[in-house]
């Protein structure tokens, strides 16, 4: 028994003396090679996903550069990617001794993580704002018991900050915006992680998966459209990569500029799909991350590219990669149900001629890809799949397919063009009554603008957005629908 209490006493001791040690132990806002996704509503910066991909030793100091994970690509002759581009925690930071970090470029922004509660520093040494302790204490991070400390600045915004988790709030540059919020730490496998490549590309035998899509050259007149129906037969997975055997139908058809389908062809054969894995697979990206330009720069400038990452009401998750120009107004989030018919998806709002938008979910793969540039377009869309005997969406029967049978009704009754559109809109319909009306209104319902029946209406006047148009017979008869985009 009197070992038992001596082992106790010196236990007890060991815990008295090192208590402050482990207390003085710097807390570092960011670790190295871990991604922090942020969830942020800001659109003044670039990303809001922020890794700390590389450090060096300066003279006494420790500089941590923030996102310099893309590249440029000197010997390329139209391709490029961004680097070296600032987030809203500037794009270093630097560890000084007694736990004081500084972010850096542009400006200067300082954190005492060591600092107690009532102490008060120059937090923004370019704003002249000054931080406060207010509170320190623990709590549940990410389902663990942590040490917080929250950091009210003299603009009214606060920071707080996790011992293990690090930056766990942070204002963002812009008035109004709400502040970054840690939701999961990549790498640690805490909070909310998104799915990547294993997850994404996993198929099952007896998957099956129909796509409808188009290519379509509007300058020299018009392209195809295609239906396109795979079968999974057999599965080869390996380290790196998944291979699967497939039985795909496909049928495709002529298309004129205004939609309309001309001659099909049919075929069936059985084939490999291979997926390839690597850390440069646009599957694999987290949110917010900066990605490849997918368009030249000849055609369309400069453009910023990003990923963005939503999940459902189930909790599954969709990758979307977008781009627009870099200088213009920022590019626009449109829900689904702005549109009529509603779409199961969020739309980008980009600039004048640049659409480029990819989808991924698990199990489904790349779901929807979509890019438009100025007279060209292409579009690959998983309108329905079968999974465990269970159906979502549309499938088309084999015979169906088979048989040449072109997708009209995917087609809508309305053409409309361009779109988007800037001055004027070009419409066509077959069987337009006689003393037709347009009606225009906006994505919130409300009416902009009506007028009578024409083939080319003007819309110089309309603000930036998104707009659904309806042509309607007398008596309310013959409705068509569209939508178009302002820019």
């Amino acid at each position: 028994m009197k070992k038992v209490r001596t082992f106790i006493s010196v236990l007890i001791l060991f815990v008295i003396v090192s208590y402050p040690r482990i207390e003085a132990q710097p807390w570092s806002p960011l670790k190295l090679k871990e991604k922090f996704n942020f969830n942020t509503n800001g659109l003044n910066f670039i990303t809001n996903t922020i890794w700390t991909d590389s450090v060096k030793i300066a003279g006494g100091d420790s500089v941590f550069y923030l996102n310099r994970i893309v590249t440029n690509c000197d010997t390329c002759s139209i391709w490029f990617k961004w680097s070296n581009q600032p987030d809203f925690l500037k794009s270093r930071m630097i560890r000084k001794t007694g736990g004081i970090y500084n972010f850096r470029t542009p400006g200067s922004v300082v954190i005492k993580t060591l600092a107690k509660t009532g102490d008060t520093w120059l937090y923004d040494t370019l704003a002249n704002i000054t931080a406060h302790i207010v509170s320190a204490g623990v709590e549940p991070v990410f389902g663990i018991p942590d040490s917080v400390k929250e950091i009210q600045l003299s603009t009214g915004s606060t920071v707080r900050l996790s011992k293990n988790f690090g930056v766990l709030q942070f204002p963002l540059p812009a008035t109004g915006s709400s502040p970054g919020i840690l939701e999961g730490i990549e790498g640690r496998d805490v909070g909310q992680l998104v799915p990547k490549f294993r997850e994404i590309y996993n198929f099952n035998p007896g998957d099956i998966y129909q796509y409808s899509g188009k290519s379509m050259s509007y300058a020299v007149g018009g392209g195809s459209g295609y239906l396109e129906k795979i079968k999974i037969l057999g599965k080869d997975s390996t380290l790196g990569y998944y291979s699967y055997s497939i039985l795909r139908y496909y049928c495709s058809w002529s298309l004129s500029v205004q939609g309309i389908p001309g001659d099909t062809t049919h075929l069936y054969s059985y084939d490999t799909l291979t997926f390839v894995d690597s850390v440069a697979n646009l599957a694999n990206y987290y949110p917010n991350q900066l990605v490849e330009n997918p368009i030249s720069p000849l055609m369309c400038g400069p453009n910023t590219n990003y990923f963005k990452v939503t999940n459902d009401v189930n909790q599954l998750y969709t990758k979307w990669a977008g781009s627009y120009n870099f200088g213009d107004d920022a590019a626009t989030y449109l829900h689904g149900t702005s549109w009529n018919p509603p779409k199961p998806r969020d739309l980008l709002v980009p600039g004048p001629v640049m659409i480029y938008m990819n989808s991924f979910k698990p199990t489904l793969g790349n779901t929807w890809f979509h890019i438009m540039v100025f007279e060209w377009e292409e579009e690959r869309e998983l309108v329905g799949y079968i999974k465990n005997g269970d159906t979502t969406g549309i499938i088309y029967p084999d015979g169906l397919l088979l048989q040449g049978m072109k997708q009209e009704a995917r087609h809508p009754a309305l053409i409309i063009y361009p779109n988007p559109a800037h001055d004027y809109l070009q419409l066509s319909s077959d069987g337009i009554p006689a003393g037709a009306s347009v009606e225009i209104r906006n994505s919130k319902g409300q009416l902009v603008m009506q007028r009578p029946w024409s083939s080319r209406i003007g819309i110089s006047t309309l603000i930036p957005g998104a707009y659904v148009i309806r042509i309607t017979g007398p008596n309310h008869r013959n409705t068509l629908n569209g939508q178009f985009i302002k820019y």
